[in-house]
């Protein structure tokens, strides 16, 4: 009887609710211990004066600018953290071959989504060699334009021709304006730092630290491709790396979205232009364009 009436009240009640917790930080250190305080107070004194979500509210965008620095800290933290590992098994390995082996094993069990095969649509691709095949075949049919019955071609080339006419009245319009390298040495801190190096094996460090006669050759090549209004092909490669999406299948190529590693110095060029045209575009932005504002970035 007992176990009846136990087991019917059970089935009554609703199910307890999880308590979600937080995930803990990976890293920690003092500077992420201090941008965690800086974090708090900043949510506490947006938190009591009404928790406004106007993109130009001071206590809002600080709320934003305290969150971002603390992820810049974790990121570069666990950064640091992989670059000793690496060192560490560098070191195991010529010196204690047991610790190598078991900092080799650890580092294997992050890698689950490892595969040994991959599917392109209706293929299999299973050594290496071929998998590296079904990558570049899968990334070149997402560049490939799709036919469609129903698809406006006089439209396009409406489009196309409105694209042309645009190109020819900035270049009627254009005045050159040399780059300085003032510029220059300025765009290089709006470059992040510890990536990848680009497919010429170039990283933002290679610039950054090239001293000033490296300065001056970049001034005077960017100052020649904005007079000239023309960026080599060479500038427009790059290494694309399938990330997978944390969902389905890691062996199916559909669950995978490629970003594109693209060469250090077309990202200086990117500074410099950001820096030349965002104060016009911040003064004429509509606010309430929210994903395209500076604060909403973080």
């Amino acid at each position: 009887m007992n176990s009846l009436l136990f087991n019917s009240a059970k089935s009554c009640c609703p199910a307890p609710r999880k308590r979600y917790r937080k995930p803990k930080l990976k890293v920690m250190n003092e500077d992420i211990s201090g941008a965690i305080a800086m974090k708090k107070k900043a949510f506490y004194q947006w938190k009591i004066n009404g928790r406004s979500e106007d993109p130009r509210n001071e206590l809002y965008i600080q709320k934003k600018e305290t969150t971002y620095n603390l992820r810049k800290h974790c990121r570069k933290a666990v950064a640091m953290n992989r670059i000793d590992e690496r060192e560490k098994i560098m070191e195991a390995n010529i010196k204690n071959k047991n610790s190598f082996y078991r900092l080799i094993k650890k580092q294997r069990g992050r890698l689950s989504n490892h595969i040994d095969e991959l599917s392109v649509g209706d293929t299999v691709y299973s050594t290496e060699n071929n998998i590296l095949s079904g990558w570049k075949h899968h990334f070149e049919n997402l560049t490939k334009n799709s036919i469609h019955e129903h698809f406006d071609n006089k439209y396009q080339q409406k489009v196309e021709q409105e694209y042309i006419d645009i190109i020819d009245i900035c270049r009627a319009m254009f005045q050159h304006q040399s780059i300085t390298e003032s510029e220059i040495v300025e765009a290089l801190k709006l470059l992040n730092l510890n990536k990848s190096p680009d497919i010429f094996g170039v990283s933002t460090e290679n610039l950054l630290y090239g001293g000033q006669s490296l300065i001056y050759h970049l001034k005077e090549l960017l100052d020649s491709t904005f007079r000239l209004c023309y960026i080599p092909d060479e500038q427009k490669l790059g290494i694309v790396i399938p990330l997978f999406k944390n969902k389905g299948s890691c062996k199916d190529s559909k669950n995978y979205r490629g970003i594109t590693i693209t060469p250090t110095l077309s990202k200086l060029i990117e500074a410099v232009l950001k820096i030349r045209i965002n104060p016009d575009i911040i003064k004429y932005q509509n606010p309430l364009q929210r994903g395209l504002l500076k604060e909403q970035h973080h």
